[in-house]
């Protein structure tokens, strides 16, 4: 299977992707230049965006969106897996659960248009939702849960990592 092929497949909530992806150490590279990519979306898209407050360098935004998109997915992988391993018998190592769960971030490419106006908010939301929902079915497979089991986890993870970690990250600077 192509790496296309997996990114589209894990994004239309196909389980198969995660068993290719595995225990596949060159998964991580994958894994990784789809979060990097989504990084990349969303510092085109804050481009676009007025935010009072905010006076960096398009470089610097575009530096700052992409390691908090890097950022957030260590934060739910990490999140997901202590939760995971520690409180619900989870059995998936923390290098399986970050391959796959960087697979979900696909829907990130979205995050490019969040500055068009009458429709930015909106894709901003679904490109949030689709990854959480795409994590979900992730965590699922790879720790052998249901899917409401594996939601929990998801949902923390989710919300630590893609709405605390952006808005203090992203946030405007109350000192300027």
């Amino acid at each position: 299977m192509s790496f296309l092929q997996q990114v589209l497949k894990a994004a239309l909530f196909d389980a198969s992707v995660y068993s290719a992806t595995g225990d596949r150490p060159e998964a991580m590279f994958r894994s990784l230049a789809v979060v990097a990519a989504a990084g990349i979306a969303l510092g085109i898209g804050i481009q676009g965006l007025t935010i009072e407050g905010r006076d960096e360098s398009p470089a610097t935004l575009m530096l700052l969106a992409f390691s908090t998109a890097v950022i957030g997915w260590l934060l739910w992988a990490t999140v997901v897996y202590l939760l995971g391993t520690r409180l619900l018998g989870g059995r998936a190592g923390y290098r399986n659960l970050m391959r796959s769960m960087g697979m979900v971030y696909g829907p990130g490419l979205l995050l490019a248009f969040i500055a068009v106006p009458a429709v930015g908010g909106t894709l901003w939301l679904v490109s949030l939702a689709w990854m959480l929902g795409a994590g979900t079915i992730a965590i699922r497979e790879v720790q052998g849960w249901g899917t409401m089991r594996a939601l929990g986890p998801a949902g923390i993870g989710w919300t630590l990592a893609h709405i605390l970690l952006p808005a203090i990250v992203l946030a405007p600077n109350p000192a300027t």
